[in-house]
C-alpha cells in the first residue's frame, strides 16, 4: 500500500504512522519469548508444589497452645507523678483500686511449662474520680512477653501484666 501524505499539512496520515511498539520503543514479542514465558510459569509453579509437599502437609496446620487458667494476675504498675512502682496481685473478679484507677482482671492464663513462656490477663480498667461516672481506660488483653502489643494509655499510670500464680498452698 503506497504511503499518503497530506499536501497542505506539516502531520503524517494515519497510514504512514508507525505501529504503536515501535513508536514508544516497546520490544514485540516473539513466539520464542511467549514459548519461554510459559516455561518460567510452569518452573515457579512446580516450585511452589515442591515446597508444599515437601513441608508435609497440603494444608497449613494452625498451631494451638494449651493455656492454664490461674486465680491471681501479678501486674506491675507505675505512677508517673510520683515513680512509684507497685507489683500487684489481683484475684480475678475482684476490683483492686490503684491510685484513681479500678483495676478488674476477668480472665489470667499461662502456658504449661513444657511450652515457650507466656501469660496473658484480660483486664478492665477504669478511673475513678469523685462525683463523677467511671470513666473507661483500658478493656482487653495484656501480654507479659509483649507489653507494647496492647498498652494502656493514662498520662499518670502505667499498668502491664508481668504473669499469673496459683494460689499460695496454706
Amino acid at each position: 500500500m503506497p504511503k499518503q501524505r497530506l499536501r497542505h499539512s506539516g502531520q503524517a496520515s494515519v497510514s504512514e504512522r508507525e505501529p504503536e511498539s515501535r513508536l514508544f520503543f516497546l520490544p514485540t514479542e516473539t513466539k520464542r519469548d511467549a514459548r519461554f514465558r510459559g516455561h518460567d510459569i510452569r518452573k515457579v509453579v512446580f516450585c511452589f508444589l515442591f515446597v508444599v509437599f515437601m513441608s508435609g502437609s497440603t494444608v497449613p496446620a494452625l498451631a494451638t497452645v494449651p493455656t492454664l487458667e490461674q486465680p491471681i494476675a501479678v501486674l506491675r504498675a507505675l505512677d508517673k507523678m510520683t515513680a512509684r512502682v507497685e507489683e500487684l496481685e489481683v484475684p480475678i473478679n475482684q476490683p483492686l483500686k490503684f491510685g484513681t484507677l479500678l483495676i478488674t482482671v476477668h480472665t489470667c492464663r499461662v502456658t504449661p511449662p513444657e511450652e515457650t513462656p507466656e501469660a496473658a490477663a484480660f483486664l478492665e480498667v477504669s478511673e475513678f474520680k469523685p462525683g463523677e461516672k467511671d470513666l473507661p481506660v483500658f478493656h482487653g488483653w495484656m501480654f507479659a512477653s509483649s507489653p507494647a502489643l496492647s498498652a494502656m494509655e493514662h498520662p499518670v499510670y502505667d499498668i502491664w501484666v508481668t504473669g499469673c500464680k496459683a494460689v499460695p498452698a496454706k
